[in-house]
């Protein structure tokens, strides 16, 4: 028997067994609903005749009066659903009754007791009927009172016959439903297995397993690491030697996020973007490897990526995490976004013709960031740091994050270049690890405070802000890497930080409390990295 054969009769099996049940259930339910209904509607009845001042009055005279019976009579030709409704006194006798011959009468049965002597509201259900031998009836029973004192009481019934006849043409239709969803249901699975059949190329259970065990041992046997990532960015493969170069061991990855858990960049964008890269450079972790990225398609619709590479490490120095440019990127990225907010904002105006207004907000930007950028040309030769200070403003700005320099900052000598990198890896990573601590400051009161300056030969940087702050057992800890209190694939930057320090002979402390944490770090001018 083929796959296709197989998923369609199962399906099929499925759908049939859930419109069974489906079927029975709602025919209980339809049961249950339709006698609830009737039950109303006969309350509702003989509430009704109970509260009319016509009846109340009619049972104070004599049941051959008429008045009764007449205006029952009325109601009954007016109403649909009732095929009973009688009114007795206080001693059971009837004023009114679908067969006349039975006015008069006293109503017998031990049914009619609550509500003759405790006025109570009720129903009853039985099987036989002593006036009628069609089938029982349901009842609901009603006191009625004149001048708050029971005069009498009223039973509306209807035939059992009627009830069972409703729910008998509500079960049909609930019939026709299911069978019409069993063969939508049919049609579904037909469809289903000839797409999963096209999916899997035609290929049997049999042929598929082969071939997977085949590219399993091809891809295990690759000395090159080898990650896949589904649509999402989640990763869906990683090979062993995938495992060893990135030191992950027997840790459980399938799944995850691949930028949060291998910190994989450029990876996902091969999805977005459809397009291969090959000979690429990227930083993983600690390491440095070459990287061949490939989109993977079905239908000419990009549905994952892979990527193979090899470490190179021992070849290339780190120069990304040396340099602290992927902390400039990030900053510049903030720096356009910022940019692109301001150029909607001025385009918007003048759809809206307000071109003055346009004039002011471009002139206003405009000398807002001149001035900051020219102090910050003044306050720092160094342009790599004046650039990253400029950056790091606008991200703050764009946060709602009051970010300020201190009186006094600033740098007067040219700084040797290792050194200028070393600094804008340590700064960008103490000013970013504040803007994370002040980004869910609730009541948008965050501040960021920042201090250089040349001191005796060395650089001091002082990084200060108003966040939730660090407990104190956690100081000889968050300079370590991988930790963090902010989820998985974080807790790099401070170990960096500590890092560079310790490569210059320099130092990094942290101090929290008073609702301030601040970092303070010294670096020497002149001297090279051990």
């Amino acid at each position: 028997m083929s796959l296709r054969t197989k998923i369609t009769l199962g399906a099929t099996a499925a759908t049939a067994a859930a419109a069974l049940v489906t079927l029975c259930l709602n025919v209980g339910m339809f049961s249950e609903q339709t006698r609830q209904g009737v039950e109303r509607g006969l309350m509702d009845m003989a509430t009704l005749i109970a509260q009319q001042t016509e009846i109340q009055q009619g049972l104070l005279d004599t049941p051959y009066s008429g008045v009764v019976q007449a205006r029952v009579q009325r109601v009954l030709d007016l109403a649909s659903g009732v095929d009973q409704l009688i009114v007795c006194n206080m001693q059971r006798i009837r004023y009114s009754h679908s067969n006349p011959e039975f006015i008069g009468l006293i109503q017998e049965g031990d049914d009619v007791k609550d509500v003759l002597y405790q006025a109570r509201r009720y129903f009853t259900y039985d099987d036989v009927s002593p006036e009628d031998a069609s089938g029982g009836y349901l009842r609901a029973y009603a006191p009625v009172f004149h001048n708050n004192a029971q005069v009498g009481f009223v039973i509306a019934g209807a035939r059992r016959e009627r009830v069972d006849n409703l729910v008998g043409h509500l079960t049909v239709s609930a019939a026709v439903f299911a069978l019409a969803g069993l063969a939508v249901g049919i049609v579904g699975a037909a469809l289903i297995a000839h797409r999963a059949s096209k999916n899997l190329l035609g290929l049997e259970p049999e042929e598929i397993t082969r071939v997977y065990r085949q590219h399993a041992s091809l891809i295990e046997a690759m000395h090159e690491g080898v990650v896949a990532i589904d649509r999402r960015g989640r990763i869906s493969l990683l090979n062993p030697s995938a495992r060893q170069l990135l030191g992950l061991g027997d840790r459980q990855v399938d799944g995850l996020e691949v930028d949060r858990v291998l910190l994989m960049p450029k990876l996902p964008s091969v999805v977005s973007t459809g397009e291969a890269a090959f000979g690429v450079e990227k930083r993983i972790n600690d390491k440095v490897f070459i990287a061949n990225m490939v989109p993977v398609r079905q239908n000419d619709t990009v549905v994952g990526a892979v990527e193979t590479f090899q470490d190179r490490t021992q070849l290339i120095r780190m120069a990304e995490e040396l340099t602290g440019i992927r902390q400039l990127v990030e900053a510049l990225w903030a720096s356009s976004h910022e940019f692109s907010n301001k150029l909607h904002v001025i385009l918007g105006l003048m759809e809206l013709g307000q071109f003055d207004q346009a004039k002011k907000y471009v002139q206003s930007t405009q000398s807002e960031h001149g001035e900051l950028h020219t102090r910050l040309l003044r306050t720092f030769r160094e342009p790599m740091i004046a650039g990253l200070m400029l950056s790091k403003f606008s991200v703050a700005r764009e946060r709602g994050i009051a970010m300020e320099l201190t009186p006094g900052s600033g740098l007067r000598s040219l700084l040797p270049e290792p050194l200028a990198h070393s600094l804008v890896l340590v700064l960008g990573n103490l000013v970013d690890n504040a803007l994370d601590a002040l980004r869910d400051q609730a009541n948008g009161n965050g501040t960021l405070s920042v201090d250089i300056r040349e001191k005796r030969g060395t650089i001091a940087l002082r990084v200060e802000d108003n966040g939730p702050g660090i407990p104190p057992h956690y100081y000889s800890l968050i300079f370590r890497r991988g930790f963090s209190t902010k989820g998985e694939g974080r807790g790099t930057g401070l170990h960096l930080v500590r890092q560079e320090m310790e490569l210059l002979g320099g130092r990094i402390d942290v101090s929290s409390g008073g609702g301030r944490t601040v970092f303070y770090a010294e670096m020497p001018m002149g001297g090279e990295k051990a």
